[in-house]
């Protein structure tokens, strides 16, 4: 039966498996040509395309729609029907906790393959999950969630530090922010130059 509650949302097994048809192999060719964290995580079949007065695709709609979704829809929804693989090395460990913290969610709904943006994230609270991170004695910055938003990925580039706390106290006023203007600066030189994108 097609999944229910969701308003203009299409979903039943037959869909599942037609959906994954339809999009394997989509993530890697977006990322040939995106920055990570604007390959989607997700994809949500509608039942029809929500239009405007104007016959213009009615994008406030859509954003409604998919805001309307909990956790567990939009896990559904995923590109892979892969079962979740639990996190398997500490950092990966260290990680789904702080990233638990930062999302209000329960750790045992985060899995290795998870992406953070999927999971609810966004720009405020990636530089939370940074600052969460340096307190725990975990080095990260905004540019390592954006661009590898899977934990997995994350935790290779994650390092554990050996001041801790303390090193927190040493960042400068406004470089958590920094790191966020940089990523948006490399996103922006992507667009305007496409060959950009394959050298960071």
């Amino acid at each position: 039966m097609p999944q229910e509650g969701v308003e203009g949302v299409a979903w039943s097994a037959a869909m599942r498996s037609q959906l994954e048809r339809i999009v394997a192999g989509l993530d890697e060719k977006l990322a040939d040509c995106l920055p990570a964290y604007m390959v989607p995580s997700a994809y949500i079949p509608v039942r029809q395309m929500p239009m405007t007065v104007s016959a213009k695709t009615d994008r406030k709609r859509l954003r409604e729609i998919g805001s309307s979704l909990s956790v567990e829809q939009l896990a559904a929804f995923e590109a892979t029907g892969d079962e979740k693989r639990a996190p398997s090395t500490e950092m990966e460990r260290r990680l789904q906790t702080l990233w638990a913290t930062t999302l209000s969610l329960d750790t045992e709904k985060i899995g290795a393959g998870d992406s953070f943006f999927r999971m609810g994230g966004d720009s405020v609270s990636a530089m939370k999950l940074v600052g969460a991170a340096r307190l725990e004695g975990v080095s990260l910055t905004v540019t390592d969630v954006f661009r590898k938003p899977r934990l997995s990925d994350m935790a290779v580039e994650a390092t554990s530090m050996a001041g801790g706390e303390s090193e927190l106290a040493e960042l400068a006023s406004f470089s958590l922010l920094d790191d966020r203007l940089s990523v948006l600066h490399t996103s922006i030189r992507s667009r305007k130059d496409p060959t950009t994108a394959q050298t960071h």
